[in-house]
C-alpha cells in the first residue's frame, strides 16, 4: 500500500520537515473516522475517502491557524513531540511514541479497546517557518 502525504495549501512551499504519524481508520455509528493521536486530529465522513479528505482539511486549518499565531512549535511540543539539532543547525522533529500516547489518551484507548480499526503510517509536511 502506497503511503500518501498529508499536506496543507500553506505547507507546499518551502515543506521540508517530513514526519511519519499513525492514523487510526475505523468506523463508529456508521460514521467513517481518521484519528491522529500525535496531532490530535479527527477527520469524519460518511465514507473513509470523506473521513481522510476532513482530516487532510483539519491538518490544514491546523497548521495555518498556528502559523498566523505562530504557535505551532509551542502546541506541538504540549502534545510529547521532540525537537533536536539535526545536521547543519536543522532541527529534526520526532511525534511522540505510540505507548506514551495509549497511557495519556483516553480516545486513543477507547478505539484500541473498542473499535476494529486499521493503522495507517502517514507523512506530514510541517513548513519549517512555523518551528521558529
Amino acid at each position: 500500500m502506497q503511503q500518501k502525504h498529508v499536506r496543507s495549501a500553506t505547507t507546499l512551499k518551502n515543506a521540508n520537515h517530513v514526519v511519519n504519524t499513525a492514523v487510526f481508520v475505523f468506523q463508529d455509528q456508521g460514521s467513517w473516522f481518521y484519528y491522529s493521536p500525535a496531532l490530535d486530529l479527527t477527520g469524519y465522513g460518511d465514507s473513509e475517502v470523506e473521513a481522510e479528505d476532513s482530516f487532510t482539511l483539519s491538518l490544514s486549518e491546523m497548521v495555518r491557524y498556528t502559523l498566523n499565531k505562530k504557535t505551532m512549535k509551542r502546541l506541538l511540543v504540549s502534545m510529547g513531540w521532540k525537537f533536536t539539532k539535526a545536521k547543519k543547525s536543522k532541527l529534526s522533529l520526532e511525534a511522540p511514541p505510540m505507548h506514551i500516547l495509549l497511557q495519556n489518551d483516553e480516545y486513543l484507548q477507547d478505539i484500541f479497546n473498542s473499535k476494529e480499526f486499521v493503522k495507517k503510517n502517514r507523512k506530514v509536511e510541517i513548513p519549517p517557518m512555523a518551528l521558529v
